[in-house]
């Protein structure tokens, strides 16, 4: 009777099994945490996601339900409807992909080998409208800050402010540091040399770059303090500074 029920003669360790399946699901989850420390692995982090999470499962699955050694039909059975709810997860991420920027990116890579921006162009999902989206314009208009250039004095309040925040990146005596900042002491600008514009970089940052958006860091007037004390390096031209970066500029 008990050998009907349970046949424990025949009974072996699974310790070899478990041993494995461990070890793969270690890895496996060690990979998910790698990924994280890839920059260029970026656009396709929630699609590998995905990916391996769906192998862990079915490993664990194949392991501890015995689809491993089972019938073929009863593994059809199971993954059929898995892979067709993955397929469905994929789908409905190319539907959503514009909405959803790291989502986007990485679906739309692995089905079309091509950019959001390549396959968006110029239209509500470009880089240009996303960005637009995305930036705080400066709160004056460009003829205003000539005019409250042409009107300030003492810089002192936006040197302080730069010696704080910009100084690591672009030396204190604005000269630039390789690698990172850009000499502001000369002519030539990246980004634009109005205070209008340098107002714009140092609020919303450079995207891909170095430069930080410093607008949640600094209000208003501190980001004007420090556009004002910048334009006011203008020709300086430090001994020791980097050489020219972008255009140059009429010197005014």
């Amino acid at each position: 009777m008990s050998g009907i029920l349970h046949d424990v003669e025949s009974y072996h360790s699974h310790k070899k099994l478990y041993t494995k399946t461990a070890i793969i699901l270690t890895v496996v989850t060690a990979a998910e945490i790698g990924l994280l420390f890839v920059p260029a692995l970026k656009p396709f982090f929630t699609p590998m996601l995905v990916i391996m999470a769906v192998y862990k499962l079915a490993v664990v699955v194949g392991t501890f339900m015995h689809l491993g050694d089972d019938k073929n039909v009863f593994r059809l059975v199971f993954l059929a409807p898995m892979g067709m709810a993955v397929a469905m997860i994929y789908v409905v991420g190319l539907m959503v992909m514009p909405h959803f920027a790291p989502f986007g990116d990485g679906y739309v890579k692995l089905a079309t080998h091509k950019s959001k921006d390549e396959r968006y162009g110029t239209g509500e999902y470009s880089k240009e409208a996303i960005a637009a989206r995305d930036n705080k314009p400066p709160h004056l208009s460009a003829e205003k800050y000539t005019a409250l250039f042409a009107s300030t004095k003492d810089f002192s309040a936006g040197k302080k402010l730069w010696g704080a925040n910009c100084a690591s990146c672009h030396k204190a005596d604005g000269g630039g540091m390789p690698g990172l900042g850009p000499n502001m002491t000369d002519d030539c600008y990246l980004h634009g040399g109005s205070v209008y514009d340098i107002v714009n970089t140092v609020t919303n940052g450079v995207k891909g770059k170095a430069m930080i958006a410093f607008k949640s860091q600094l209000n208003e007037e501190e980001i004007d303090q420090v556009a004002l004390y910048v334009r006011s390096m203008r020709g300086k031209n430090v001994a020791g500074g980097k050489k020219c970066e972008g255009d140059k500029v009429a010197a005014k």
